[in-house]
């Protein structure tokens, strides 16, 4: 199959909109046609003009957040609050490149302690900039050789490589079956987000899911999470 990017494939790119990996993230999500999202470190009214020009270019086809006031300048501290909600917007954090003390790391771990799955490219071991990722890799984060090891890890396409494989005809036989269902219909969620969704405590929603499983109507992935199984 042809490796489409993931901006193609309807996956929206979040990153910080940095220079290096990220700039070239959120360079790929424009060529893409689907939104690219920024999340900044600083106060949207501190960026100086190249940065500005990068909003305005993002903008056309995404957005750019802050939670800080808009004069407030970058600090190191910042940095941290800034990836915890790169984290908590994604459903999948992929690592390219870290050094064992990088902020990417505690991207990472955040997103592993809100239930997202975690993906790290691995590189060469004589260089130092990939030591992060293979730190995350034995750690149990999913080893990404290209945009379909991610899509398929995800449940977001068949094993076969379909985009939008055909689902298994159903009938829900309850209100609750239903809107599970229609949670699951354009992705794969985790069960704490199919829990708070839902508003069924974990006892009412386990058997729900379980049946719905031994049917054959859903599967689960790896990490608690569940995708509509396909025909």
């Amino acid at each position: 199959m042809e490796q489409l990017p993931l901006s193609d494939q309807g996956v929206t790119i979040i990153s910080a909109m940095a220079y290096g990996i990220d700039a070239a993230a959120h360079g790929g999500g424009l060529e893409g046609s689907s939104p690219t999202i920024a999340v900044l470190g600083c106060g949207l009214a501190s960026l100086n003009e190249e940065q500005q020009a990068q909003v305005e270019a993002i903008c056309r086809q995404g957005c750019v957040v802050s939670e800080f006031l808009p004069e407030q300048g970058a600090r190191p501290e910042q940095f941290p609050q800034r990836n915890r909600v790169i984290a908590a917007l994604s459903r999948a954090t992929l690592v390219i490149e870290a050094e064992v003390r990088s902020g990417s790391l505690i991207t990472a771990r955040l997103a592993g302690n809100y239930g997202r799955e975690v993906f790290a490219v691995p590189g060469s071991v004589q260089v130092g900039n990939h030591a992060g990722c293979h730190q995350l890799i034995r750690g149990g984060a999913a080893l990404a050789s290209d945009p379909a090891s991610i899509m398929q890890e995800l449940g977001w396409f068949g094993v076969k490589g379909d985009l939008f494989p055909k689902r298994k005809t159903y009938q829900p036989r309850s209100e609750n079956e239903a809107k599970i269902l229609d949670l699951l219909h354009s992705e794969s969620l985790h069960l704490d987000e199919l829990t708070e969704t839902c508003g069924l405590t974990m006892p009412e929603l386990s058997p729900i899911l379980l049946g719905l499983e031994l049917q054959g109507v859903i599967e689960r992935l790896p990490g608690s999470r569940y995708q509509l199984s396909s025909e």
